[in-house]
């Protein structure tokens, strides 16, 4: 969100760890939604903290907990995608 002032681009992507989501990073995507930035948000799910030197999480958080959280959040598409078959 504040990039989109000072970019031509029309879409961008943010790489973000699910245990940076967890303690912050809901916040900087309630932000986008809320500002209506055209967003990407790819969300790693590895369960770990890894910006602070790989910490497990303060907390559990499931992938379906957290898109139905990022449902709540207004985001409109969520897609899930897995090595699993």
């Amino acid at each position: 969100m504040g990039q989109a002032p000072f970019t031509d681009e029309k879409h961008v992507f943010v790489n973000l760890g699910d245990g940076t989501y967890f303690h912050s990073g809901v916040l900087a995507i309630r932000q986008s939604v809320a500002a209506k930035v055209n967003i990407t948000y790819k969300i790693l799910y590895n369960d770990a903290v890894a910006m602070t030197g790989g910490q497990p999480l303060d907390g559990n958080l499931s992938v379906p907990a957290m898109t139905r959280e990022l449902h709540a959040e207004g985001v409109r598409r969520i897609v899930v995608v897995t090595d699993d078959r």
